[in-house]
This record gives C-alpha cells, structure tokens and sequence, in this order.
C-alpha cells in the first residue's frame, strides 16, 4: 500500500480511532467543574476488578475533594470499571464491612473537572459513606469534683462563758456539740485528711488580749476533738483575734447592748477536709 492510499485508509478511519480509547461518561450531562446532572452507577459487567476489592475502611478515609487521580490512585488503585481513556469518571466496588461485621457490598464513585480533580464522590448505597465515620470514641470520665470541706461554726458563747477558754470553762451543750461533731468526722466514709480549727474573737479589749483569747479557745476545741478520737496529727489551731468581723455593731451601744450585738463575732469554726 503507498503513502497516499495509507494516509486514505487512516482518515477514513480517523473517527473510529477517536472513539477507541476516548473518555467515557455513564452519568449525564457531566459538566467541565465535574458536576453531572444525574448519577449512573455503570453495570458491573463493565468491571475489569472482578468482585471489586476489600480495603480497610482506614484507609478510605483519607478520600477526599481535590485529589488528583494520580493521588487516588495510589489510595484505592485504579478504576474498576472500563472507564475509557482520560475518563473524568471512576467507579469502584468496596467490599466493606459494617459495623457488626457483615458483608457491604459499596459502589464508590468521583467524578474529575475539566483539570482531572477530584470534584464530587458518591456511594451507593449511601449509608456506605457512613462505614467510614471514624468510631465514636467515649469521651473520657471527668474527675471526680473535690469534695467541698464540711464546716461547722460554733458560737463562743455556746462553748464558754464570757472570756473563758479552759475546758473546764466548757459549757455541758458546748462539749456535747463537740463530742457529736467528732463522731460525725470519725464516720465519715472518705476519712479525714486535715481539721483546721479556728477561733475568732470580738472587738471588745485589746487586740493582743483578743489575740490569746481566740488562740486559746481554738486549742481547747482542737483538744477535745482528739480527746475524742481524731488524730493530733490531722488537726491544727489557729486565733484569728478581732480580724475577721461578722457585724458592724455602732459604737454608741451600752456595753451590754454591745455585747450581745457582737456574739456573732465570738466563735470557733471547723473546717475538715476529706481525705479524696
């Protein structure tokens, strides 16, 4: 055959040459931004993976818009299906599992734009796409809120007679107001980790006498309390003296309007804290 009649045949046949190997599409009306408006699943007898494959959904995570095919490629491997030379459609079948383990057969689908990325991807059924949501991870238990320290707020008065502070100086209410206290601490179920005994005085004398005054009380309680069964160890004393006032009683009071008016002042509180 001479060149001018190899030239004929090949124009005659440039056409069928065209069609051979030319992209292909079985959604319709794919558009150059890689939209179609409407999604064909091509027939599996087009499939040149027979049965598709079995990936671990692990690895099909990382799928996503903007990929090239280059980068999906090496994902999930080539196309299932006969797609047709620079196809901007590839179509694979998954053999998946779903979350109890049974059989999932998934048809996966993307379509590319005019550049070859990546634009859209499909599965069928849809709930295929859902295989692929990460397992719900059971969000960690909060720690346990520190437990609030238990407080109890004695009147001095209740506890001593005015100005007194010696155990001998307890009032029979006052010692068994402390006795109740103690064994509430002692049945408590979380233990003890520290007492904090603290007395406080009023503003009548001396700031040094007020001073001695709420120290020594708060050493009597503290001794009663151990007296009763709480350890030395766990339990410390503090005065606070007139520092830290619960009234705003007026100074032109009587004394003994005064005094009753600041009996809220006078008083020993105990803070224990629980050992969790």
């Amino acid at each position: 055959m001479n060149i001018k009649k190899k030239i004929a045949v090949l124009a005659l046949l440039a056409p069928a040459l065209a069609s051979v190997g030319c992209s292909t599409s079985v959604s319709r009306g794919l558009a150059a931004d890689g939209a179609a408006s409407e999604i064909v699943f091509p027939d599996e007898g087009r499939m040149v993976v027979k049965g598709g494959t079995a990936p671990a959904v692990e690895s099909l995570r990382p799928l996503a818009i903007g990929m090239t095919k280059t980068q999906l490629r090496a994902l999930v491997g080539s196309p299932h299906f006969r797609e047709g030379f620079s196809a901007r459609e590839w179509d694979y079948l998954f053999q998946l599992k779903d979350a109890v383990g049974n059989p999932a057969p998934c048809r996966f689908k993307v379509l590319f734009d005019s550049r070859e990325i990546a634009r859209n991807m499909y599965w069928a059924p849809g709930e295929c796409a859902q295989l692929l949501a990460p397992a719900a991870v059971a969000p960690a238990p909060l720690p346990a809120a520190p437990a609030q320290p238990r407080q109890f707020a004695l009147q001095a008065d209740t506890l001593f007679a005015f100005g007194k502070w010696s155990e001998s100086d307890l009032s029979s209410a006052g010692r068994a107001r402390l006795q109740q206290i103690a064994a509430e601490l002692l049945r408590s179920a979380e233990g003890i980790r520290d007492v904090q005994v603290v007395g406080h005085a009023d503003r009548i004398g001396d700031d040094a006498a007020n001073q001695y005054l709420s120290q020594r009380r708060a050493d009597t309680v503290r001794s009663v309390l151990i007296s009763q069964g709480l350890p030395p160890s766990a339990i410390s004393a503090q005065g606070r003296g007139e520092s830290e006032p619960l009234t705003a009683c007026g100074g032109s009071l009587s004394r003994p309007a005064l005094v009753a008016c600041l009996a809220p002042d006078r008083r020993v509180e105990i803070v224990a804290r629980s050992a969790v």
